[in-house]
């Protein structure tokens, strides 16, 4: 499946998903507090909670001596692998695209793909890296002519509960979207291994396999 068609897919799963009507606030707090609740009760405390963490790992909500990661999402499936040392080493998927990857002038991780006709770019919390924990911050890039920016709230575990996302076309319009992430299962380390995100009137799931060294 081309990476361009997938990316126009995932958009109108938005669309269908998500709210972009500020005023529903308070309806979104309400799902919001639904979803830290739920994925609380997932996780649970162990001593094992800090892990072998890297910046790469932290951009895909990782930690854990993580050798592979595969994201399964509208039937859209791509592949990451790691060096032992948390690098991002290579990207894959279904449709053979060649990914190059690189750091952005802050040391960002950009991942490209002249094939897909797209371009990735993750950013870590800078001020939670201050205080030893890696979280995604932001993701933004570009998809054919559609560019995007999402950024996460996290609960007070760790887990992300909210992706609020604007995507702007070629005409420069935008659309904001927010989503409510709901934990769904989780692996031994911790790591989500399948997540639903809930607009006001629909829902998908994105699931995820994960091998270790």
């Amino acid at each position: 499946m081309n990476r361009k068609l997938f990316f126009s897919y995932a958009v109108a799963a938005l669309l269908c998903a998500c709210s972009a009507n500020a005023s529903k606030a308070d309806a979104s707090s309400d799902m919001e507090d639904e979803a830290a609740a739920e994925s609380a009760s997932l996780v649970e405390e162990s001593d094992d909670s800090k892990e072998f963490e890297s910046v790469d790992l932290g951009c895909f909500e990782l930690k854990g001596h993580v050798k592979k990661l595969v994201v399964i999402e509208n039937d859209f499936k791509i592949t990451y692998s790691f060096s032992k040392e948390g690098e991002l080493k290579s990207v894959t998927n279904d449709s053979k695209d060649v990914y190059t990857l690189s750091r952005g002038d802050d040391g960002e991780l950009v991942v490209s793909s002249d094939d897909a006709v797209t371009i990735d770019t993750y950013a870590v919390d800078d001020a939670k890296l201050e205080e030893n924990v890696i979280q995604l911050s932001m993701k933004w890039g570009s998809d054919g002519g559609l560019s995007y920016q999402t950024v996460y709230e996290y609960d007070d575990k760790g887990n992300v509960v909210k992706e609020t996302t604007t995507v702007e076309d070629e005409e420069g319009e935008s659309d904001v979207y927010e989503c409510v992430v709901k934990t769904l299962s989780t692996d031994s380390h911790g790591n989500w291994t399948s997540r639903k995100l809930v607009g006001k009137d629909s829902e998908y799931v994105v699931k995820r396999t994960i091998e270790y060294y």
